[in-house]
């Protein structure tokens, strides 16, 4: 696998090239040639060496922070090769006015939790029935908190949950009719029983806690939301909680003679709103458990995962053997990462983008320097081509030769790691059928 390529110089190139290595200083050979020089057709003498050795490892992921997200994601999923992944939402509502006018002669009808479907990543895995539940909140959340994937906050013990709930499969595609007549976008709407519905109502129509928001949320602190699988697989939902469409509608009528009029009030979920996620995670009597606990030397699999679920770490130990050549100058690094499809890729999501990071000398997660070239160099993006995630780490390979970097073990991490639920094996360096490898193209030097 370890290629030369050699072209013949133009004088112009031939002057080029000449003049960077007269010039340039060996602290900035990657800012000289590193980023210069991409593409191999345009490298003089330049060798493409693919065969370093390498090692790998998957490990289970940090909490994520997961306060007020542009998508929240509820559900519950079971796979082959994943095992299980639940995902639950705690949010405030919140007064859309104070004191509402209600009549003393008005009936509530009832009250509906509303979460309107997102407009992309609002479906992950498969088509099956699922059952929701609502809880009542005991502790405070503040919107001036930030919560983490593996947050908790206490709730009652009661499902809210009306009695005519049937479990089904959720729709994320067609609208939604009202008892109002409104026709609206794709939404999950879940009724609330009739012993909290008849609560908020008096209360509302008292107004007690109606006067201000802070006695309102102090009165009503909010509600989790769960989801279950009735059937053996499940899938996770994205919904959009800053629309206007997700709410807590309390829908009710006052009556006369003549007519009925029916009525309704919002309690809010917005950007002034307490909201978060958090994720369970469990690989028990998956291939994921044992490789936990594998060899990085022995790594035949990796998996990554989003929902603060799975990275890969890299290790490179022969990498710096290059600087026994001479003077090395890194044109072109690549981080190839193979997709193995030995998993159901009809209802599962790869994550979008694979981010790369290490740790300094301080221990601080720092993102490879390729980064700030921008997103076209710094990849990350699966190429059909390839079959593959191709990761840019021309600077960063430049660095670790040049001891600016000394700790070269790289993590890969998911983009949208708390709003998607992507997910991907992938070979590791030692599978026989397709091995991950670093790729070089580089040019020695004086």
């Amino acid at each position: 696998m370890n290629t030369i390529l050699n072209w013949r110089p133009s004088l112009a190139a031939t002057f080029f090239v000449s003049a960077i290595l007269l010039f340039a200083s060996c602290s900035k050979i990657e800012d000289q040639i590193g980023s210069a020089l991409q593409e191999d057709g345009d490298l003089l003498g330049a060798a493409v060496v693919d065969t370093f050795r390498l090692e790998s490892y998957t490990f289970k992921a940090d909490s994520s922070r997961t306060t007020g997200l542009s998508v929240a994601l509820l559900g519950d999923l079971q796979t082959p090769e994943f095992g299980r992944l639940n995902s639950s939402i705690y949010t405030q509502v919140r007064l859309s006015s104070l004191l509402p006018a209600i009549a003393d002669t008005a009936i509530v009808d009832s009250l509906v939790l509303v979460f309107k479907y997102a407009t992309t990543s609002a479906f992950y895995g498969y088509e099956d029935e699922m059952r929701f539940k609502v809880y009542r909140l005991t502790e405070d959340i503040s919107v001036d908190s930030l919560y983490y994937s593996n947050d908790d906050i206490l709730y009652g013990a009661e499902d809210l949950m009306h009695d005519s709930y049937i479990p089904s499969v959720p729709n994320s595609e067609d609208s939604v009719v009202t008892m109002l007549g409104d026709t609206l976008r794709p939404q999950l709407r879940m009724r609330l029983n009739d012993a909290i519905t008849q609560e908020v109502f008096a209360e509302a129509r008292i107004g007690t806690y109606f006067g201000a928001l802070t006695e309102f949320s102090a009165y009503f602190k909010g509600f989790k939301v769960v989801a279950e699988k009735v059937g053996p697989r499940g899938n996770i939902l994205g919904f959009d909680l800053l629309s206007i469409d997700s709410k807590l509608a309390m829908y009710y009528h006052v009556e006369s003679p003549d007519t009925v009029i029916p009525l309704r009030y919002d309690f809010l979920i917005n950007e002034n709103t307490a909201r978060f996620l958090h994720f369970d995670h469990d690989y028990a009597g998956t291939q994921i458990e044992m490789a936990l606990d594998s060899d990085p030397a022995g790594s035949q699999y990796g998996y990554v995962q989003s929902m603060a679920g799975l990275n890969l770490a890299y290790r490179f130990p022969s990498l710096r053997d290059l600087n026994l050549q001479g003077g090395i100058a890194i044109n072109k690094a690549q981080l190839i990462i193979p997709l193995s499809y030995g998993q159901d890729t009809s209802n599962v999501s790869f994550p979008d983008r694979l981010f790369a990071v290490y740790r300094n000398d301080e221990g601080v997660i720092t993102s490879v320097p390729d980064i700030f070239e921008g997103e076209s160099f710094s990849d990350g993006y699966y190429d059909e081509e390839e079959g593959a995630y191709l990761i840019n780490l021309t600077r960063f390979t430049q660095q670790v030769l040049n001891q600016v970097i000394t700790n070269p073990e790289l993590m890969v991490i998911p983009t949208r790691n708390s709003t998607s639920a992507g997910m991907v094996q992938v070979y590791g360096p030692e599978n026989m059928t397709q091995q991950a490898r670093l790729r070089i193209t580089y040019t020695e030097y004086e």
